[in-house]
């Protein structure tokens, strides 16, 4: 298929980067964004505590308890209220506001430990923070690392922030897999700063390091997996946690945009709902880079509904997107079109390979074969372009010949790798509301 710049069919849908290692067969607010009619704003102080020794979430919404060392999940504070959204009709994921951050040094990475966040092994958890002193825009980005579903997978992804695993293609995945390097941000693609066509250059920016092996999208801290022994897949109460302190900090921010890439990127997805309605009447820009779930068609609902069982995606799903979970597993794709009908000026995009490495590996897990049909994957990414017709306003692709996983956190973000123009020139177009589709 030739490169061609096109128009009028945008596609966007969540990422992930789970299949790492073999092709093996199957065995869980406030208000609308700046230019919507509803008033709002960031919610105020509630309460929600992940306990420690494997508890769950405390009772939320009162004073933010702890839940109780060794227990099952809690109550994890009040149920979604209704109010959110462009007509404010949308249930609201917003969690509970924490303390804002003490700020630091403008222009310098600085971890932030959060209190009562953990990843899959029960270590603590966090993020990095650089401020910035001349803009109230904000990125926030999930980082990649695979996922844990089995324990061929869980031992390709890291289970603590002081593990690392990097590569764009299979091999280089598998070769030598999990260092044991503390993960921290880039210094390349949308993390080169000195770099003038970066869309950041001046942005506040948030980097969230990857150890729950859910995809950021797990409520489940008593999580079972045969042979493996870091089953607390608690990435979603995480980010409940980590969003209660990053809105008050950034409470004058003028935009936000949530990326990530693979597993982040598919984390960007799943909780955008909740940054969103988090925000309020500030606008959020979802972009997300490779990975990416397809319809029913071309990703199977089995494969979907092994990662609602074992990572607890209920708490995520909001309950009135009544399509996002189907009888059979599948549905997950439906949370896109839920997102554009509840922010109808939204704006979101994706970037893919047409044949990323990764991903095909990843969807082997849910072939009865053990592996993804020879050009399946391109004919999934254009039914995703296809079915995002009715949003064209709010969507944008950017598809790319070849198998490389990933582009923002490398160089060649700033090459033309499709259709002649470059991801950083693509990128600027999206946050300035011009929606494009380049690629094949």
């Amino acid at each position: 298929m030739p490169l061609s710049t096109r128009r009028a069919k945008p596609g966007f849908v969540f990422s992930a980067e789970i299949a790492l290692a073999l092709a093996l067969p199957l065995a869980g607010c406030s208000a609308a964004p700046a230019d919507d009619p509803n008033t709002g704003g960031v919610q105020g102080a509630g309460g929600q505590g992940m306990g420690t020794g494997g508890a769950g979430l405390g009772d939320g919404g009162g004073g933010g308890a702890p839940g109780s060392s060794g227990g099952s999940t809690g109550s994890g504070g009040a149920a979604p209220t209704t109010g959110c959204g462009t007509d404010g009709t949308f249930a609201c994921m917003a969690p509970p506001m924490l303390a804002p951050l003490t700020r630091t040094t403008a222009g310098q990475w600085t971890y932030q430990e959060i209190d009562g966040a953990m990843c899959r092994d029960g270590s603590p958890a966090g993020f990095y923070t650089r401020f910035s002193d001349t803009s109230k825009k904000l990125v926030i980005y999930l980082e990649q690392g695979g996922a844990c579903m089995n324990t061929a997978v869980c031992t390709f992804n890291p289970k603590n922030v002081n593990e690392s695993i990097a590569g764009r293609t299979f091999a280089e995945v598998t070769n030598p897999g999990v260092t044991q390097t503390k993960q921290a941000p880039q210094t390349t693609g949308i993390f080169d700063y000195t770099n003038p066509e970066n869309p950041y250059t001046d942005w506040n920016a948030i980097w969230i390091p990857y150890c729950t092996g859910d995809a950021f999208g797990g409520s489940n801290p008593n999580g079972s997996i045969p042979g493996v022994d870091a089953t607390k897949f608690v990435g979603y109460m995480n980010m409940q946690k980590f969003v209660g302190h990053i809105v008050p900090t950034f409470s004058d921010a003028e935009r936000v945009v949530l990326t990530g890439t693979s597993a982040g990127s598919f984390g960007a997805g799943l909780n955008f709902n909740q940054v969103q309605d988090a925000f309020g009447k500030v606008p959020v820009t979802l972009i997300m880079d490779s990975g990416i779930p397809f319809s029913d068609g071309f990703m199977a609902p089995a494969l979907q509904q092994q990662w609602r069982d074992l990572w607890n995606f209920a708490p995520m799903i909001p309950p009135d997107c009544t399509d996002c979970t189907q009888p059979d597993g599948g549905g997950l794709l439906n949370l896109v079109f839920y997102s554009a009908k509840k922010y109808k000026t939204v704006k979101a995009a994706i970037i893919s390979a047409e044949e990323d490495d990764i991903m095909k590996f990843f969807f082997g897990f849910g072939e009865t074969s053990g592996s993804y049909p020879t050009g399946k994957y391109p004919q999934g990414l254009e039914d995703l372009r296809t079915r995002s017709q009715p949003y064209a306003s709010q969507f944008a692709s950017y598809f790319i010949a070849g198998k490389n996983h990933m582009y923002e956190q490398f160089p060649d973000f700033y090459q033309p790798l499709s259709g002649g123009v470059t991801l950083a020139s693509w990128t600027k177009d999206v946050l300035a509301g011009t929606m494009n589709n380049v690629g094949p």
